[in-house]
């Protein structure tokens, strides 16, 4: 079982079908990847799921199932790629901390009514 890690991405050494399995993988991912807005993390994805499809390829073949055989199933027990790209997409998106942009509201809100009286109290300071 050797692999070797080129951009990110594992690739399988063992079996004929080596090429094919990659091209698959990469097109499989591909979907996932494009469905998930968060750019960030799609490298952390694409390495998260191809060592879960590598895992599987490798148990396969060792029961004996041909790489091509094994590519396959292990892309089936992953699941479709939209559905698994819309759930990672929910996962993975940005969201808004409202609570946190209400208290700088807030206080931005404070201190603009706040200044106007603060600058009066030292024009009666200095006048007075």
């Amino acid at each position: 079982m050797n692999r070797k890690a080129e951009n990110g991405r594992k690739e399988h050494k063992e079996g004929q079908g080596q090429k094919v399995t990659i091209e698959k993988f990469d097109i499989y991912l591909d979907q996932i990847c494009g469905l998930v807005k968060a750019r960030e993390v799609h490298n952390d994805l694409r390495e998260e799921l191809g060592n879960h499809l590598h895992e599987i390829i490798c148990d396969k073949e060792q029961e004996g199932y041909s790489p091509d055989q094994a590519a396959a199933y292990a892309i089936e027990q992953m699941g479709d790629p939209t559905e698994l790209g819309k759930s990672m997409h929910k996962l993975h998106r940005h969201r808004m901390h409202w609570g946190l942009l209400a208290g700088v509201i807030g206080l931005a809100q404070y201190r603009y009514f706040q200044l106007p009286s603060a600058a009066s109290c030292l024009t009666d300071f200095v006048w007075a």
